[in-house]
């Protein structure tokens, strides 16, 4: 069996790269400096606030900045919303629910929620208008189905959610 030698690839020749002078200057910044604005802080303090009452009155004062905590009780809802000297923003907050256990029990006693259509009805005898106005005082709102209604999803569902 005949082999062939191998064959060498034709040397190339490179020319040596142009050697550079270092930089004379540092670089000029084209930017002017940042000045602070915004939410750059030097100290961020924690406290505990034991109702939504005294936080509204600490806020007036001037005591602490910010409340970030839902706002569940309509007086001081409709304190904050009048007052000029504070601001309120509405977020999409936490959602409570009711949620069953659909297992088999081991001592054979029944649990009726193992039914899917018990749960269903369940769904339906749950008056979701009068926990809203009853427990939240009107600051919530009835939700239906998984879906938040300020989310996308809720909008390509919405004639089945209706």
């Amino acid at each position: 069996m005949a082999t062939e030698a191998p064959t060498e690839a034709p040397a190339v020749q490179t020319e040596e790269p142009a050697a550079t002078e270092a930089p004379t200057q540092a670089p000029v910044a084209t930017e002017p400096p940042t000045t602070r604005t915004g939410a750059w802080v030097d100290q961020v303090v924690f406290t505990k606030q034991d109702t939504a009452e005294a936080a509204v009155s600490q806020l007036e004062s001037g005591d602490i900045d910010v409340y970030a905590y839902t706002v569940a009780e309509a007086p001081v809802y409709e304190t904050v919303k009048s007052s000029s000297d504070l601001d309120l923003t509405q977020v999409v907050g936490s959602n409570n629910s009711i949620m069953f256990n659909p297992a088999t029990f081991a001592n054979g006693k029944l649990n009726p929620f193992v039914d899917k259509q018990i749960r269903e009805a369940m769904n339906y005898l749950i008056d979701r208008n009068y926990v809203v106005q009853e427990i939240y005082k009107g600051l919530a709102i009835p939700k239906y189905t998984s879906l938040t209604t300020v989310f996308p999803d809720y909008a390509r569902y919405a004639d089945i959610a209706r």
